[in-house]
């Protein structure tokens, strides 16, 4: 006989696209990118917290990983110019609330 496993579902909506975890959110543009773009935090950083900005391709390198406490709640990102055109996933972490985008690079 086949395995049944129930499911629960608890509510919470799961997006491949992207994923907003925890109390804060971001927005990437602009999007495509030629390279240079910024990361807006929407929402105030009062306590001025540092966060983690990581980017990664699409096969998991990370190819970008800085700290920052987004002054005027933004982050200009520059990637290299060798970097090749196509998908990366930005990934913003506040102690262990994180979000991640998808930021597509053009040349």
């Amino acid at each position: 006989a086949p395995t049944v496993t129930p499911f629960i579902s608890t509510g919470g909506v799961v997006s491949a696209e992207n994923s907003v975890e925890g109390n804060f959110d971001v927005n990437v543009f602009p999007n495509p990118s030629v390279g240079k773009f910024t990361i807006q935090l929407n929402g105030t950083n009062p306590e001025e917290k540092e966060y983690e900005v990581k980017i990664f391709n699409l096969i998991g390198q990370e190819v970008y990983n800085k700290k920052t406490i987004f002054t005027d709640r933004k982050e200009q990102v520059e990637l290299d110019p060798s970097f090749a055109a196509g998908t990366y996933i930005v990934r913003v972490k506040k102690g262990d609330q994180m979000i991640t985008k998808k930021i597509i690079l053009e040349k």
